[in-house]
């Protein structure tokens, strides 16, 4: 499957629940990305932490599936429970806050 990732408040700050996100579907074997305008994707997962930030125009992706989720969204809206209960993060997404570089 082919996921396009959505930081909707921008890449300001690490936003933990894409990075367990990619890394979750990366060990599936699957391509993960920052989504970007008019590429298909196969599912869309956007994440906003923030209330006050403009929603992202999901208009310009081509996608299967469009999951938004996050505080800036709706609290009650959680990953799905593979998701949420895995360990793994994948730090590779935001490398201009990694101290170390991933090997």
């Amino acid at each position: 499957m082919n996921i396009g990732l959505v930081d909707v408040d921008g890449h300001n700050f690490s936003n933990f629940a894409l990075m367990r996100t990619s890394a979750y579907y990366k060990d599936r074997g699957d391509q993960v990305e920052w989504a970007t305008p008019f590429t298909k994707y196969d599912k869309v997962v956007a994440s906003k932490v923030l209330t006050f930030t403009p929603d992202f125009n999901y208009l310009t992706l081509q996608a299967g599936c469009i999951e938004k989720g996050g505080t800036g969204y709706n609290t009650a809206n959680r990953l799905p429970e593979a998701v949420e209960s895995s360990l793994l993060m994948d730090y590779s997404i935001y490398p201009q806050y990694l101290l170390y570089p991933v090997l």
